[in-house]
C-alpha cells in the first residue's frame, strides 16, 4: 500500500483522483463532519481526518520532495533530529475546534471554494464553445469559395452534445444544490 492511499480513502475518492475531485469531496465531507454543522462532537475526529487528508493530498508532490530532502539530510548527519511541530493533523485539529462560520473563512476552505468556482467557469466556457464552434464552422464554410456540387454541412450532433453538457452543468451546479437545500 502506498503512503497516500489511505488519504484518498478518507476523502472517498479513487487513488490518483484529480485535484478537482479531491476538492469537491473535501467540501462535501468538511460540511458533513464539521462539529458545528453536524451537531455532535462524534464527527470531530472524522472532520480532522478529512482536513488532514485534503491538506496532504493537495501538497503531496511537495511533501514527497521534502521527505527526500529530509532523508538526504538525515543520512548526511544521522544525529540531528528535525521534528515537524506544525503538521497537517495539528492544523486539521485546529480547524475542527473552530466554529463553522470561522472555518468557512479560513484560507484552506476559501481556496477550495475559489478553485471550485474557477472550474465551474472553465466547464461553462467549454460548453459554450461546444455549441458555438459548429455554427462558426458552418458560417466559415459557406463563405469559402466552393467547387461545383460542394455544399457546407451543418453539424447538429456537436451542438446537441454541447447543449446536453450545459444542461448537465446547470443541473449539478444549481439545481442539485437547490434540491439539497429544500430537503433540509
Amino acid at each position: 500500500m502506498r503512503f497516500f492511499d489511505k488519504y484518498y480513502r478518507v476523502l472517498q475518492v479513487p487513488v490518483g483522483a484529480s485535484d478537482a475531485e479531491i476538492k469537491s469531496a473535501y467540501r462535501t465531507l468538511a460540511k458533513k463532519y464539521h462539529p458545528d454543522v453536524s451537531g455532535t462532537n462524534d464527527t470531530r475526529i472524522s472532520f480532522i481526518r478529512v482536513n488532514e487528508a485534503y491538506e496532504i493530498l493537495m501538497k503531496r508532490d511537495a511533501m514527497v520532495q521534502e521527505a527526500i530532502q529530509r532523508n538526504r539530510k538525515k543520512n548526511a548527519n544521522p544525529r540531528r533530529k528535525n521534528p515537524t511541530p506544525n503538521n497537517p493533523r495539528t492544523r486539521a485539529s485546529s480547524h475542527a475546534d473552530m466554529k463553522y462560520e470561522e472555518f468557512v473563512k479560513s484560507p484552506l476552505y476559501r481556496t477550495a471554494m475559489v478553485m471550485n468556482s474557477a472550474f465551474d467557469y472553465v466547464f461553462l466556457a467549454a460548453g459554450i464553445i461546444m455549441v458555438i464552434a459548429p455554427i462558426f464552422g458552418y458560417v466559415r464554410d459557406t463563405l469559402k469559395p466552393k467547387k461545383a456540387g460542394e455544399e457546407a454541412e451543418f453539424q447538429l450532433l456537436p451542438i446537441f452534445l454541447g447543449i446536453g453538457f450545459l444542461y448537465g452543468l446547470w443541473y449539478f451546479l444549481f439545481k442539485s444544490k437547490r434540491i439539497k437545500q429544500d430537503q433540509k
